[in-house]
């Protein structure tokens, strides 16, 4: 079994007071769509987020090209 770690992409900047789970930009929303591409040669199974915007965002296009739901841990 292999495990894959990955970053999110780029978040928006938050600015103090604005919380801290901003979601992706433009650049990272780009990013994210590169993924799977990336990704093509591993055999992904399962994909497991932390809750956080900016990483099931990340993973979103991935889970959409593999046909995998986003696991939220």
């Amino acid at each position: 079994m292999q495990v894959l770690l990955i970053r999110h992409a780029l978040p928006l900047r938050s600015e103090y007071g604005q919380g801290s789970d901003p979601e992706l930009s433009e650049t990272g929303l780009e990013q994210a769509q590169r993924l799977p591409a990336a990704l093509k040669r591993f055999p992904i199974t399962r994909l497991v987020s932390s809750p956080q915007r900016r990483a099931v965002q990340t993973a979103g296009p991935l889970a959409a090209e593999r046909a995998l739901a986003v696991e939220v841990d």
